[in-house]
């Protein structure tokens, strides 16, 4: 999209969002004398605290330059949906502060697709890195079920025996964890009390915690290939490739999912994985 073309879609998206918004939801008074459909530009601009003239501009396509904090103004004014407010702030060029929400009413649905992977290991992922749900192949490969309900994956990677035996380069696995955390941890920084009580226990009991943290290694990826060294010899090496699959309007519960290079070692591996783990039901 072209920067003419960017101006007026956000100047034609405002004049049509404003259009649509009742002065009685608001407190205004629906008079006989008004002659718009919906706000008047400086009834949108007052709400939101900025002049008519420079909000006239948007809507006339000029080129100014919009902050987050006004963009947030505006989308309160307009009483913009979720999705609208995202598409804004991508018509004004700004990353959207992430909505810091754990739990909505699809997690029964996302549970489902976690349990639809059957044999390929899957879990839910919060801001915080907590594992939310897991089927039982991720419970048998991942050591789960053997922690209860409450999961943290980066402490399960920073200080359990078990996940230091599974991977075959441990310090490099736990380094691009723990940078891919750092970027999930700088997304919620409105929502850093979430992280201290976290962040002050792994800093107490993993030195690479304290050496790595510092350090402020970022890493965004949606896929990387994973590989392993199952303890027990029968099940030896595993190699499987992961998907981050998350939702435009809402990113977590953000869902992790692993497809195995070779399926047919894989399946064969899968009755021996469960039967080397105690089988633990997440939900309960």
């Amino acid at each position: 999209m072209s920067e003419v073309d960017r101006l007026k879609e956000l100047a034609d998206f405002l004049k049509a969002r404003r259009a649509i918004v009742n002065p009685t939801q608001i407190g205004l008074t629906k008079g006989k004398r008004r002659k718009v459909a919906g706000l008047r530009r400086e009834e949108v601009a007052e709400m939101a605290g900025i002049s008519v003239t420079w909000y006239t501009w948007l809507e006339q396509a000029r080129p100014v330059n919009v902050s987050v904090r006004t963009a947030e103004a505006i989308s309160e004014a307009l009483r913009l949906r979720e999705d609208e407010r995202a598409y804004l702030f991508d018509l004004c060029k700004l990353a959207a502060p992430e909505k810091h929400e754990e739990v909505d009413d699809n997690l029964a649905d996302l549970q489902a697709m976690v349990d639809a992977f059957g044999d390929m290991p899957a879990y839910l992922l919060n801001a915080r890195w907590d594992v939310l749900y897991w089927n039982k192949t991720a419970g048998a490969l991942f050591n789960f079920d053997q922690h209860g309900p409450k999961v943290n994956l980066v402490k399960l990677l920073l200080l359990d025996d078990y996940m230091h035996t599974l991977s075959i380069n441990w310090q490099a696995d736990a380094q691009s964890m723990l940078a891919h955390f750092r970027t999930d941890y700088t997304r919620n920084l409105s929502h850093v009390h979430d992280f201290e009580e976290l962040i002050a226990e792994l800093d107490e009991k993993s030195p690479e915690f304290r050496q790595w943290w510092p350090m402020h290694q970022v890493l965004r990826r949606s896929g990387w290939l994973k590989e392993m060294k199952h303890p027990d010899p029968e099940i030896g090496s595993l190699k499987l490739r992961s998907m981050v699959l998350e939702r435009s309007n809402l990113p977590y519960p953000r869902l992790v999912a692993y497809n195995p290079v070779d399926a047919r070692d894989w399946q064969a591996k899968v009755p021996l994985l469960l039967a080397a783990a105690k089988v633990f039901d997440p939900v309960s």
